[in-house]
């Protein structure tokens, strides 16, 4: 029996961890099928992240995203879905209307207002306490 449990707790971290380091652990735990699903999903995050996309490659993957959808749905407990797998499927069609992803995403902006956030020491006027902190961290650093 395998035990698979992972603590994530960014954004960031759970692309990487589903592009790269889930298909190793799950190797061997689960059924094939599932297993299957899981790397088609690392693949496509990896192509909807990636810098470089063509246009030719947009219909295969529309192609792709729906028959993985299918394959979650037939697979998998219906009792997991929500409308972030349907989501999955418009990710694709935004690629072919907008471009890539990585122009739009507001990880960055996430992360900073973050350390932002810690700069924070009077609640009544958050903005002076955030310049006088940030002002601090470009000093030390």
């Amino acid at each position: 029996m395998c035990i698979l449990y992972i603590d994530i707790k960014t954004a960031n971290t759970t692309i990487i961890s589903l592009q790269h380091v889930l298909p190793l652990v799950i190797d061997g735990c689960l059924t094939q099928a599932i297993r299957d699903i899981i790397y088609r999903l690392g693949s496509l995050a990896r192509w909807i992240s990636s810098k470089d996309i063509h246009l030719s490659e947009i219909p295969q993957r529309k192609r792709e995203v729906i028959e993985l959808v299918c394959l979650m749905e037939k697979e998998l407990p219906i009792s997991i879905f929500d409308i972030q797998v349907h989501l999955l499927i418009h990710l694709v069609e935004e690629i072919e209307i907008v471009g890539v992803v990585n122009t739009r995403w507001m990880f960055w902006v996430e992360r900073f207002m973050c350390v932002l956030k810690r700069f924070v020491r009077q609640r009544a006027r958050p903005e002076g306490s955030i310049a006088e902190g940030w002002l601090h961290h470009e000093c030390m650093y």
